[in-house]
């Protein structure tokens, strides 16, 4: 499944890694008036940048997935290191996006899948992740008993990931974490629960 196209933000690309994350951010979300991205935080900054911002501090290597034609959005995020997935096939669905995606970090040997809607996710917890992933085991936080995101997957998944098609796609996520390789992962961090859905979550 082709990438349309991959840019390197940065005068080059740091080594392949074992772990890295791969942000989904190729919603523009119109039901919440704007396109939530760009929506600004009581800080000044925007949801996308805020939590591109949380990533970059953890160190881990980022790949971020827009849509085939959203360039606009690319020129807007500031990450020097970050590489920026065109997905061609995002219009169908998260299933799609995150099939490209995984195409694009198939030298990982685990994937944290993240949303540009959660701002509030600790860097701590992408750390915690990346050093509890395997190739073959599943990893998702638990926050006071609620599992929440991002999740993360052993490259042992990535084939079952990469036919994934449209929204649809999400339900056979869902599959996928049902599995005896599951490793559910206590951490002190509510923003693994928290995502912004409409205006008054940014209050």
């Amino acid at each position: 499944m082709a990438i349309a196209l991959v840019e390197h933000c940065g005068e080059s690309a740091r080594p392949p890694v074992s772990v890295g994350v791969l942000l989904l951010a190729a919603g523009r979300s119109r039901r919440f008036g704007q396109d939530k991205r760009l929506a600004l935080l009581p800080d000044g900054k925007t949801v996308i940048q805020t939590t591109i911002d949380q990533i970059k501090k953890s160190g881990l290597p980022l790949k971020v997935c827009v849509a085939g034609d959203d360039f606009p959005i690319s020129q807007k995020i500031q990450c020097a290191e970050a590489e920026i997935i065109f997905c061609s096939r995002s219009h169908r669905g998260m299933g799609a996006t995150l099939s490209e995606g995984i195409e694009a970090a198939g030298h990982w040997k685990g994937t944290i899948i993240a949303l540009a809607d959660m701002p509030w996710v600790a860097s701590s917890t992408y750390l915690i992740l990346s050093r509890t992933v395997s190739s073959d085991w599943i990893c998702i936080p638990e926050f006071r008993g609620s599992r929440g995101n991002p999740v993360a997957l052993g490259s042992s998944f990535y084939p079952e990931l990469r036919v994934l098609n449209d929204d649809i796609g999400a339900r056979r996520v869902l599959k996928i974490l049902e599995n005896e390789h599951l490793k559910v992962i206590p951490v002190d961090d509510a923003g693994v629960l928290r995502d912004v859905d409409t205006k008054q979550d940014i209050v």
